[in-house]
């Protein structure tokens, strides 16, 4: 979980980066929408499949 933190981060502090050069226009509304997509398909996914592969017995994991 804390390598996926890690990934996180890193992806959020090269937006932040890539945002500051970008303009200034609805900067609001554009960065509420950005928050919720990276929250729903890149941080959530990566919690939860790390939660699910301590749970999960490697056995049942070849079947899928």
């Amino acid at each position: 979980m804390s390598l996926s933190a890690l990934k996180a981060l890193i992806g959020a502090i090269c937006l932040s980066m890539i945002g500051l050069f970008q303009s200034k226009q609805n900067y609001t509304t554009n960065t509420k929408k950005y928050f919720w997509i990276a929250l729903f398909e890149v941080v959530l996914p990566f919690i939860l499949i790390a939660q699910g592969q301590k749970y999960v017995s490697s056995s049942i994991l070849h079947l899928c």
